[in-house]
């Protein structure tokens, strides 16, 4: 089980990267960086700071992967470990679409979907997973 959500994380910071790569050409000079509650951007970085959500992806990798425990903490902390790299890569899909965009406000209900599925997943893991 661990072995498949390593898998999905590295698919995940792939595929985050991949975006960001074939998209960063198109970009503009600046970013929507953070967004309120109800779509409208309010923050613009530049745009290289469209490779910050990759970077954290990575380090939320290799610091899983330096960490050592029992296997029931191992399989919980995989678990919430692919979450976040999870909802990074959805924050990533909602910059981009929003920069390309133009708009200075977006819809956000499909990142909260996500936002929503994805911390359901990682609390059932937390409380169901036996010790």
């Amino acid at each position: 089980m661990i072995a498949v959500l390593v898998a999905v994380g590295i698919l995940l910071i792939g595929a985050t990267a991949s975006l960001t790569l074939r998209r960063y050409g198109e970009l503009p000079d600046r970013i929507p960086m953070h967004f309120r509650f109800d779509g409208t951007v309010t923050n613009c970085g530049p745009r290289p700071v469209a490779w910050l959500l990759v970077g954290i992806q990575i380090v939320i990798a290799v610091s899983y992967a330096l960490t050592s425990a029992s296997a029931a903490s191992h399989l919980v902390a995989s678990i919430l470990a692919v979450c976040v790299i999870a909802v990074c890569w959805r924050s990533q899909v909602l910059i981009i679409s929003a920069a390309l965009s133009g708009e200075k406000r977006v819809a956000m209900t499909g990142f909260y979907l996500f936002l929503a599925a994805t911390m359901t997943v990682g609390f059932a893991a937390v409380r169901f997973t036996p010790p």
